[in-house]
């Protein structure tokens, strides 16, 4: 079914973000097909399209074991090479950054920590 999305610019480390979209009834972007990701990188296109955008992926329960904060199966990824780098810490959220100039997108792992932009669903 059709999934409404909705960026948010102002920058929030994961837990905020979550938050954020959990008041608003959803929660952090999980992605799981190469549809969705092309749905989402042509909507990020068209509304700014910052360069890195927190999605819903964590795996901070269990180092490696990623896991979407809306509990769905975590049964599709695209990982930029060399990523996940999974440091105990450096990387437990999951974010959707530009990959190349022509705007295609892949993910890397960052600290839970950092802020970013934000994309809820």
């Amino acid at each position: 079914g059709d999934r409404f999305f909705g960026l948010f610019r102002e920058e929030r480390n994961f837990d905020a973000a979550e938050g954020a979209c959990q008041a608003l009834g959803g929660h952090l972007a999980s992605i799981h097909s190469n549809s969705e990701e092309n749905a989402i990188n042509n909507y990020l296109k068209h509304n700014g399209n910052p360069n890195d955008v927190l999605i819903g992926g964590t795996d901070r329960a269990s180092e490696s074991n990623w896991q979407w904060s809306d509990g769905t199966s975590f049964d599709y990824q695209n990982w930029k090479a060399g990523e996940p780098n999974s440091q105990p810490g450096d990387g437990d959220a999951v974010m959707t950054v530009k990959s190349d100039r022509s705007g295609n997108r892949a993910w890397r792992d960052r600290s839970t920590d950092g802020v970013a932009a934000y994309l809820c669903a």
